[in-house]
């Protein structure tokens, strides 16, 4: 069944895209039930009806007239797709597939009258609310509330890692910002840590739609990117496993091998920064970290990570400039930054 797969040669464990937030006073305080109603309408349950008589549920969202996004994951061996919202079923009569980004669009139409969810092209930021929706176990839509703690550039756009989390049956939700746009598509998430979740750029379906070639509903070939071997799988993805297992040796040996094939990549010199900073190699994190700003001047958490390692290597002055850099960048790293340098102060006591 779709959300309970476990990729080849990595710990990754995808559960994909089902969130759940509690009914009650706490449920109330973090989230405006105007927004929780509008969000959970823009998400339709997709059932597919797969070749060994077998049903994998997942999300969609509907992002235009007729038309709904999915993971490729959830339809992957269906012979038949139908979208389900309460007591109305459509059958879905086309699908394009992009199985390589893990990206499907449906084709169903139907005389609901359904508003699509509107997407948003502003670049996510870090620190960023965001709300992720989906039907757990196929039951019915929840929500959780998370923010974005990284972005990965890949295929020409950025995948989107939250601490939003996501539990089975929802595959294919979505993830949207406090104004109700569509931010992403959830998709996969690391075991390790609820700081590990992923979803796909709006970019991405944008382009899916435009290219939408109505295929028939039929088993698919091929395997996602996050789906491979992890010795096959982007560098930032393995990066990323290296750091949620705090394997920061093996981070170190994929960055090195990143920054060499990729000397212009941002990504690749702030992920050998971080993994030298982690292991106390200053020396080698330092200029890592300086070659990565130079190359994105707008990312706040490698200039985060730029003055604690200048902090912890004794440069306690260019410690000070990076944080007032952060400052036009991120106010809430600037602020820890601010606060690890004051711990480092001798005559203040441990944090």
């Amino acid at each position: 069944m779709a959300g309970s797969l476990i990729s080849q040669g990595s710990r990754i464990l995808v559960v994909l895209a089902g969130m759940a937030i509690p009914v009650g006073v706490a449920w109330a305080q973090a989230l405006d039930f105007e927004l929780f109603t509008r969000l959970t309408h823009k998400v339709l349950k997709v059932e597919a009806m797969n070749t060994d008589g077998s049903v994998s549920m997942g999300t969609g969202v509907l992002v235009g007239d007729g038309f709904v996004v999915t993971n490729c994951h959830v339809t992957a061996r269906a012979r038949a797709i139908e979208l389900v919202r309460g007591e109305f079923r459509w059958e879905v009569e086309a699908q394009r597939a992009d199985v390589e980004h893990d990206l499907c669009v449906l084709r169903a139409p139907h005389s609901v009258d359904l508003a699509p969810a509107e997407m948003s092209f502003d670049a996510p930021q870090i620190g960023q609310a965001v709300h992720a929706v989906g039907f757990i176990f196929g039951i019915a839509p929840r929500l959780n509330v998370g923010v974005i703690n990284a972005l990965h550039d890949y295929d020409g756009a950025k995948i989107v890692q939250s601490t939003t989390p996501f539990t089975s049956g929802a595959s294919g939700g979505g993830l949207f910002d406090d104004k109700g746009r569509l931010v992403g598509i959830v998709t996969f998430r690391y075991r390790a840590g609820e700081a590990f979740h992923f979803s796909l750029p709006v970019s991405w379906v944008v382009d899916a739609i435009a290219h939408f070639d109505g295929q028939t509903v039929a088993p698919l070939k091929g395997t996602p990117f996050w789906g491979r071997p992890r010795d096959q799988q982007p560098h930032f993805l393995r990066a990323a496993t290296y750091a949620a297992e705090g394997d920061w040796q093996g981070m170190a040996h994929v960055a090195s091998e990143w920054t060499r094939l990729e000397p212009d990549s941002a990504s690749a010199w702030r992920t050998l920064g971080v993994s030298k900073s982690r292991l106390k190699q200053l020396d080698a994190a330092v200029p890592a970290l300086r070659r990565s700003v130079s190359l994105d001047g707008g990312y706040a958490p490698t200039w985060y990570e730029l003055g604690l390692a200048l902090a912890g290597s004794g440069n306690r002055s260019e410690a000070t400039a990076v944080q007032h850099t952060l400052q036009g960048l991120n106010e809430k790293l600037s602020k820890d930054l601010t606060l690890a340098l004051d711990c480092a102060e001798p005559e203040i006591p441990p944090c």
